[in-house]
């Protein structure tokens, strides 16, 4: 049974056998073979076993809007499908505490430009199981259950995804925070933990701090316990002025928002953000690109951890199934305070569909487990078509649920920061634009001393922190390309 091949309306599919005719200019034909959806592959038991010290591990994940487990103890893993989810846009599903339920939303879209409705469900965890109704119809956003609570399954959950008028976020004034009780698979009346806003990211195992990330620059947190002090945005970097030398900060754009589970570090939250090409004191984190690192930052704005998405499926060159970038996607922190997960993209060469060209394509290919605590990886469900083709998977929403032994403790001081960001310099070390390419009166693209693209959103940051045009000085010649770069920022 051929599923899921998406084509424009000038493909047409041979009804004699499984093939796709692309016709071009109405002249040239050319013809790709249609695929079958392969099995994906589930990680062997004991690895399991081996990496978190108990195959009592469960990961639910999306595909093709369709919801999903795996359930490692069991005898013989497998996927399965939660055949009576059948609402649209299925995403952000998280297990809770007790590993007997599943948090998702319907409809989802939270967009401050493009907003649409989406509802707060729960369903047991298994196959045939329906789904139940937690949130108004179209009022709930990405509910999370309530972390260290055992006794009663608690969801919170926001009502609003858009920012209202006058305003830039959805933080700022839209809907509100609300929790239910969930006794016997019957939702409690609800309550507002939180009146001024809707915040995306869960709230802390101690119910004191909420987090978020929107289509704007920064993460956010806020301290319900001071609320007087308002949210705070977090993950800003200090760049230096090239010609005063005095500083000036920078907020990155973050998502995929998801707050800690953990006891010790309540006031910490887990995102990605857009990249980040300047230059850091900290050696091993001097430049990333796009989804390209994970992090794990305080309120306080500090650095605690991160992590680089893994390089190892980086194949160099312009073959069928070369790859070109690799990078994490739908980041969540675990029940369990030392591990986490995210699908790992890769950008993948592939014959496009609908010309004879190669073509670069982003495929979810891997659901991986994060040690956080070891910076280990373990990678549990693959869905990589290396033979065939592009995968036709797209691996989504991922969440991991691990067992936690009675009388756990965490160890002291397991996540104690790295770096911080209030310190850090970028940009007048390593920026720099083609020298050939800047011409006045015409576009030209930003990059890194080797080559790395800069993207626009990050110049235009860059542009509005600095107060206006951004100007490049200090020549550097490449003798092997005859290239000539701009690498210090001026900004008049």
């Amino acid at each position: 049974m051929i599923e899921r091949f998406s084509h424009p309306a000038h493909l047409v599919q041979s009804r004699v056998c499984r093939y796709i005719s692309c016709i071009v200019a109405g002249a040239h034909i050319f013809v790709f073979p249609l695929r079958a959806k392969p099995d994906i592959t589930i990680v062997d038991p004991q690895e399991v076993a081996d990496f978190f010290g108990t195959r009592n591990v469960k990961v639910v994940f999306t595909d093709d809007q369709r919801l999903y487990y795996v359930d490692f103890a069991e005898t013989g893993p497998a996927s399965h499908q939660f055949v009576n989810v059948t609402q649209q846009k299925v995403a952000a599903p998280v297990i809770s505490p007790d590993g007997q339920w599943i948090a998702y939303s319907s409809g989802t879209g939270i967009d401050a430009n493009s907003p649409s409705p989406s509802t707060a469900w729960i369903i047991p965890f298994h196959a045939q199981a329906e789904p139940v109704m937690i949130s108004e119809e179209g009022s709930g956003y990405v509910p999370r259950f309530m972390p260290l609570n055992k006794e009663t399954s608690s969801v919170i959950y926001a009502t609003c995804g858009t920012k209202i008028d006058g305003k830039d976020y959805s933080w700022d004034g839209c809907g509100q925070m609300m929790i239910r009780d969930i006794v016997d698979g019957i939702p409690g009346t609800g309550r507002t933990v939180y009146g001024g806003g809707s915040f995306f990211g869960g709230i802390s195992a101690d119910s004191r701090y909420l987090c978020s990330g929107e289509n704007r620059r920064g993460a956010f947190m806020l301290d319900l316990d001071n609320q007087n002090q308002g949210v705070q945005v977090i993950h800003w970097f200090a760049v230096t002025h090239a010609t005063t030398g005095n500083d000036t900060d920078i907020t990155l754009q973050t998502c995929n928002p998801s707050i800690s589970q953990s006891a010790r570090y309540p006031g910490v939250m887990m995102f990605l953000d857009f990249g980040f090409p300047g230059a850091f004191e900290y050696p091993d984190i001097e430049s990333w690109g796009f989804h390209q690192i994970l992090f794990i930052t305080s309120i306080d704005n500090e650095i605690m951890r991160y992590f680089r998405a893994p390089r190892d499926l980086i194949i160099p060159g312009y073959d069928t199934g070369a790859v070109s970038n690799v990078s994490w996607i739908h980041s969540e922190w675990s029940n369990h305070p030392y591990y986490a997960v995210a699908a790992e993209r890769a950008t993948r060469l592939w014959p496009s569909p609908d010309l004879p060209v190669m073509a670069p394509q982003d495929r979810n290919e891997h659901i991986t487990a994060i040690n956080l605590k070891d910076s280990s990886y373990l990678r549990m469900i693959s869905a990589t078509d290396t033979t065939e083709g592009a995968s036709v998977y797209q691996l989504s929403f991922m969440h991991l649920w691990v067992e936690i032994p009675d009388g756990f403790e965490e160890d002291d001081g397991w996540l104690e920061g790295i770096s911080d960001v209030k310190k850090t310099r970028g940009f007048h070390a390593n920026t720099a634009v083609p020298f050939s390419s800047r011409g006045r009166g015409h576009a030209y693209s930003l990059y890194t001393i080797d080559g790395r693209k800069i993207s626009s959103s990050m110049h235009k940051a860059l542009k509005s922190a600095l107060g206006g045009r951004v100007y490049f000085a200090e020549i550097i010649s490449d003798n092997n390309t005859n290239a000539r770069f701009y690498k210090r920022i001026v900004v008049k």
